[in-house]
C-alpha cells in the first residue's frame, strides 16, 4: 500500500521565519517535524503568484510551460500532465482545503469531500484547522489518500488569535501567527501515523518583512488588517464598469501611504532591503524577484524520508512532486519535466545545485514591471519579461545576501553568461504580450483575484 500524502501549503510562509536566527516564534509541533524529516534551507519558489507557483509545483514545469503565465493568468495547458493526475492513477482519493481561487485554472483534481474549498482566506487559527481534524479523525478516508491544504493564515490580513498575540510567543505579528499555526500542526499531525503518512509542509511563496527592529525600536508598517479586509470586501462588490476608478483611488491612496512610512525612516540609517521590506506595497510597480518573497521552507517528514537531515544546496519547489513520485517507485520524467526528484540529495548522493527560474506576479489594473530570472546559489540574476536589455539585476548571493548592491553595470560578463542560461530555459517560449492567451479565461482568473483584494 503506497503511504497517505498530506500536502501543506502555508500561503507567504518565510524560509527565514522557519528556521535560524531570525526565528523568534514558538513552534514546538515544527522543530519536532524537522528533528523527524528532512528540511531544505534554500528552496526556489517559481514566482510570487499563488496560481502561478502552485501550478509549477503540480506539475514540476517552470511557469513558462505551465500554460499558467503570470503575464496574463490562464488555465493549465490541455497537453500538460498534472501529478495529481499521476497520483490518480495511484488510485489515491483527494480530500482537501484551500481558496476557491485555486480551482479556476484547472489544476485541481476531484476531490471526495464537498466543503474542500473557501471563498474568502481559509486559515488554521480560524476554523480550516478544526475541519481538517475532524476530516482526518472522522474514519471516510479512504487509503491511499492525499491532503491537500493550502491555508492563508500568514497572508495579509493577519488576524492573531488573542491567547497568541503576545511577545512570548514572537516580536512581531508575523512570528505570533507562525506559534498559532504550530499549535494546529501539532494537533493535525496527532490524528496521523508518520510510519505510513508523507508529510509535507511548504509554501508557495515568501512575503516581504513590514515590521524592523533598529536601534531598539520598533518600526511597524504591517498592513493594518482592517484596512485590508475592506478592500478584500470591496473588491468582490466592485462591478466591472467602477474598476477603473477604484484602481485610481487606490493609487492615490498607495501614494499618500507610502509618502508616510518614507517621511518615517528618512533619518534612519537603513539598507536598501530593509527599506523594500518596510515601503513594499501592493500597488507598486516594480514587481522584482527578490529572495523575500522566492525564499521557502521545503519540509519532508515520513516513509523514505531520513530524520533529522538538514540540507543547505539549492532546490526548487517544482521537485517536490518529482520527489513523491520517486517515493511511490514511479520512474522519473526527467525528459518531460524540469523538475527533479530530492531523493539523491536526502541520501547523500553528489549532486549538483539546482538552478531555479523565476517570473514575477503581475498587477492585474495597473500596468506594473514585471521581471523574469533565474538563481544559482552564487548569483540572482533578473531582467524585463520582454526586453532583456531593462530592468537588468545582478547579485551576488554570497557577499550579498539580503541584494543590496546591483552588480548588473559592474559585471557584464556575468550578466551575459547567466542570460544565456535564462534563454535557453525560455528558448522554445517566446515573451509576447498577448502570448497566445485565451481571453475569456483570464477574466474570469482575474475576477476570482480581484474578490480577494487583489490589485
Amino acid at each position: 500500500m503506497n503511504p497517505n500524502i498530506l500536502f501543506l501549503v502555508i500561503d507567504s510562509f518565510r524560509a527565514d521565519k522557519f528556521i535560524g536566527i531570525n526565528k523568534t516564534s514558538v513552534t514546538p509541533n515544527l522543530d519536532y517535524l524537522i528533528k523527524s524529516g528532512t528540511y531544505f534551507k534554500q528552496a526556489i519558489s517559481s514566482s510570487d503568484a499563488t496560481l502561478v507557483s502552485e501550478a509549477s509545483t503540480f506539475t514540476g514545469l517552470f511557469p513558462i510551460k505551465s500554460g499558467v503565465r503570470s503575464h496574463k493568468f490562464n488555465k493549465i495547458r490541455k497537453d500538460v500532465k498534472t501529478y495529481f493526475q499521476i497520483f490518480g492513477d495511484l488510485n489515491y482519493k483527494f480530500y482537501g482545503y484551500f481558496p476557491q481561487v485555486a480551482m479556476a485554472i484547472g489544476l485541481l483534481p476531484n476531490f471526495e469531500n464537498s466543503d474542500k474549498s473557501y471563498a474568502r482566506h481559509p486559515t488554521l487559527v480560524d476554523g480550516a484547522g478544526k475541519r481538517i481534524i475532524e476530516k482526518l479523525q472522522s474514519g471516510n478516508m479512504n487509503n491511499p489518500w492525499f491532503f491537500y491544504i493550502h491555508c492563508m493564515d500568514l497572508h495579509f490580513p493577519i488576524s492573531i488569535p488573542s491567547e497568541f498575540d503576545n511577545k512570548k510567543f514572537g516580536t512581531t505579528k508575523y512570528d505570533r501567527q507562525i506559534s498559532a499555526i504550530d499549535f494546529w500542526i501539532g494537533k493535525i499531525i496527532k490524528c496521523i501515523d508518520l510510519k505510513n503518512t508523507l508529510v509535507v509542509i511548504t509554501a508557495d511563496h515568501g512575503s516581504y518583512n513590514k515590521e524592523l527592529y533598529f536601534d531598539n525600536n520598533e518600526i511597524n508598517f504591517g498592513s493594518n488588517s482592517g484596512i485590508q479586509k475592506y478592500s478584500t470586501f470591496l473588491g468582490s462588490r466592485t462591478p466591472k464598469v467602477l474598476i477603473p476608478l477604484r484602481t485610481k483611488i487606490f493609487v492615490i491612496l498607495e501614494k499618500i501611504r507610502k509618502k508616510r512610512k518614507i517621511k518615517k525612516i528618512e533619518k534612519l540609517n537603513l539598507s536598501p532591503h530593509e527599506k523594500r521590506n518596510l515601503l513594499n506595497q501592493r500597488g507598486d510597480t516594480d514587481r522584482f524577484v527578490y529572495d523575500d518573497l522566492f525564499r521557502i521552507p521545503l519540509l519532508l517528514v515520513g516513509p523514505g524520508i531520513q530524520e533529522g537531515k538538514i540540507i543547505s544546496q539549492q532546490v526548487r519547489s517544482i521537485d517536490i512532486c518529482p520527489t513523491i513520485s520517486h517515493i511511490l517507485g514511479l520512474p522519473n520524467r526527467d525528459d518531460e519535466i524540469d523538475g527533479r526528484s530530492l531523493i539523491p540529495f536526502i541520501s547523500g548522493e553528489k549532486t549538483d545545485d539546482l538552478i531555479a527560474f523565476m517570473e514575477s506576479e503581475p498587477l492585474l489594473d495597473l500596468k506594473s514591471n514585471n521581471v523574469i530570472g533565474i538563481r544559482t546559489p552564487d548569483f540572482k540574476y533578473f531582467r524585463d519579461r520582454f526586453n532583456p536589455n531593462k530592468l537588468v539585476h545582478l547579485y551576488d548571493l554570497r557577499d550579498d545576501p539580503n541584494e543590496n548592491n546591483n552588480l548588473a553595470r559592474f559585471n557584464l560578463e556575468k550578466v551575459s553568461e547567466l542570460e544565456k542560461i535564462l534563454q535557453d530555459i525560455t528558448k522554445n517560449y517566446v515573451f509576447t504580450r498577448d502570448n497566445s492567451i485565451n481571453v475569456k479565461e483570464a477574466e474570469k482568473i482575474e475576477s476570482e483575484l480581484r474578490k480577494l483584494g487583489y490589485i
